[in-house]
């Protein structure tokens, strides 16, 4: 699962890439596509992970991953219009694609730690 989600993070850094470097349409949606497709490479390895825990502790991990999914959705827009007023929307999107890149290592490392390991 772990290079699953850190090739994922790759495909998903590739649409805002794309539109940070003014590529034109039919570069841009192809793009968009494989970053789709990389956000469902990582959120189905966590559903995976979250789905192998024990039943008590299955359901409130299923709860807060919604809940996050949700609050990211809701909060996204808004920290990319205030970082927008503070440099251009260009910069936003390559610290868009930055973050997505860097979200497969990450959460890939902190669902193998040993205090996640030790839950199973």
């Amino acid at each position: 699962r772990r290079q699953l989600m850190s090739v994922g993070g790759m495909f998903a850094m590739t649409g805002p890439l794309s539109m940070a470097a003014g590529a034109p349409v039919p570069v841009i949606a192809p793009a968009f596509f494989a970053s789709g497709f990389g956000y469902m490479m990582v959120h189905n390895s966590i559903h995976a992970e979250v789905a192998s825990l024990s039943s008590e502790a299955r359901t409130s991990a299923f709860a807060l991953h919604s809940c996050f999914f949700f609050v990211g959705q809701a909060i996204g827009p808004l920290a990319f219009a205030a970082g927008s007023a503070v440099v251009t929307s260009t910069a936003m999107l390559v610290v868009y694609s930055a973050i997505l890149l860097a979200i497969g290592p990450t959460i890939s490392r902190l669902l193998s730690s040993p205090a996640t390991s030790a839950s199973h």
